[in-house]
């Protein structure tokens, strides 16, 4: 996946490319225009900001586990309301969804499983004719679906349900046996509603994760996933016309022959509801102002200021700050002005709440600063064991574990689930030796494998170890 993403245990990570000034009309819109609620949700969008666009996580349905692919919340264009988004993606994302998604996944369903599919197929071939037929909105017709009690005093709707609950449902318990421990219901009366939906949620991730990598070998741009749909980025070649008219067809084709689900795929329309009238943003604080906040940042409940890069954090005062960065100028109409002056009194300016770390960032508070960089080292796939350079290594350990199994062993799993779930805090180790044991030498590797911005070596832990522990 080419779009500039990150695989982290279950979570892809991809950058959406939103122009930045509109995520700054909307944040400064009237709140009948903009709830509060989606303003919060920008608040923490605009802090994902980096050179690659807007960064957004997506938790991937866990292992044997069932259901849909999931924007983490407050972080990407699908947990917006449709109207934010329709405004934030016009003219820039073309927005392309599976028809009537989960009905054609049944009807599928059925066929493979040998169920009578008359009634489902109906729907499916015109979903309209369908729900006028049996008095029916569009969404007493998809929680008829996902419900195991039906509402519906309509014969033709009550067969159906039962063929689903009845029928369709043994069948999946049969091909999915561990299904009812894998899937759990928020409502009791539930369960089995939930095994349904999530059973259609997983053909629907798989058909929407086969797209993206189709998508990318088709040299087509995708920067947000969405349910049953996914965002296009525009490009000068590739435009909403070109869509429909070179690939919508080959979408088709693709999923019927990768799965064999006759899957219609259309564009739709963004919500155009929301009229802001858009601020030039190229102005020449704007620029310096962008680029600035890339790596700098205020922490308002510490009342100091943060420079981040890949490996390291720098700390600043506000009179730091302001003598480091005095020489930044930019011009304006009645003369010059002081960048880093303007930046303090900026309203807009990057900010968090409070700091802390998190490797899992997924379990960072929205309005916290997350100091966790990731390792220094890289995943190797392929390569030849050197079983004689490692045991010197494991017999280097050993030595420093005073020849103890028990100790060996319990600091070989430590080192492993440092690296591994850095997110668990375990125990500090503490080697006591003369010098000229190993201790360093073990420092060392642990420094290149975690990056030295991981490592503190110091010759005054009274001062930089221990003076920052609160005893309680």
């Amino acid at each position: 996946m080419s779009n500039k993403d990150e695989t982290i245990f279950n979570t892809l990570v991809l950058y959406e490319k939103v122009l930045k000034n509109r995520v700054k009309n909307l944040k400064g819109a009237n709140i009948d225009v903009v709830p509060m609620d989606e303003k919060k949700k920008l608040d923490y969008y605009s802090k994902m900001y980096s050179n690659d666009g807007f960064r957004v996580e997506y938790q991937l349905p866990e292992l044997k586990k069932f259901g849909r692919i999931k924007q983490v919340p407050y972080t990407g264009l699908g947990t917006f309301c449709k109207e934010v988004r329709g405004y934030l993606a016009k003219d820039v994302y073309i927005d392309v969804d599976m028809v009537n998604c989960h009905p054609v996944i049944l009807n599928w369903l059925f066929v493979k499983s040998g169920i009578n599919n008359s009634i489902i197929e109906e729907s499916v071939l015109d979903r309209n004719v369908f729900l006028k037929k049996h008095n029916m909105t569009k969404e007493a017709y998809l929680s008829m679906i996902n419900t195991e009690i039906c509402q519906s005093d309509d014969p033709i709707i009550r067969t159906l349900h039962n063929q689903i609950y009845t029928d369709l449902l043994s069948k999946m318990r049969v091909q999915f046996p561990e299904i009812d421990k894998y899937v759990r219901s928020s409502r009791a009366t539930n369960k089995k509603g939930k095994i349904i939906a999530n059973v259609l949620q997983e053909h629907e991730f798989q058909i929407l994760t086969s797209m993206f990598k189709f998508c990318e070998k088709s040299g087509v741009l995708v920067d947000v996933l969405m349910h049953d749909g996914f965002f296009i980025r525009i490009t000068d070649v590739i435009t909403e016309d070109v869509i429909k008219e070179k690939y919508i067809d080959s979408f088709e084709k693709h999923v019927m022959e990768s799965f064999g689900i006759p899957m219609k795929f259309k564009v739709k329309p963004h919500d155009t509801s929301i009229v802001i009238k858009e601020e030039p943003e190229n102005n020449e604080y704007e620029l310096m102002k962008q680029e600035f906040e890339k790596q700098h940042c205020k922490i308002i409940n510490k009342s100091f200021f943060v420079k981040e890069d890949d490996t390291n954090l720098t700390i600043f005062s506000k009179q730091k700050l302001e003598t480091s960065y005095s020489h930044l100028n930019f011009p304006k109409k009645d003369g010059i002005s002081k960048f880093i002056s303007t930046w303090l009194d900026d309203s807009n300016m990057r900010l968090y709440n409070d700091i802390g770390c998190y490797p899992d960032n997924t379990k960072c508070p929205i309005d916290n600063f997350n100091t966790w960089r990731k390792f220094s080292m890289e995943l190797i796939t392929e390569y030849t064991p050197n079983e004689e350079a490692l045991q010197l290594f494991l017999n280097h350990i050993r030595i420093l574990c005073n020849n103890d199994d028990e100790i060996y062993n319990y600091f070989i799993k430590w080192t492993g689930q440092m690296i591994k779930f850095p997110e668990v805090k375990s125990i500090c180790p503490v080697l006591i030796s003369k010098e000229g044991a190993g201790k360093g030498t073990f420092i060392e590797l642990m420094r290149k494998m975690l990056g030295s911005s991981k490592v503190l070596e110091t010759t005054d832990p009274s001062r930089d170890v221990w003076a920052h522990l609160t005893l309680v």
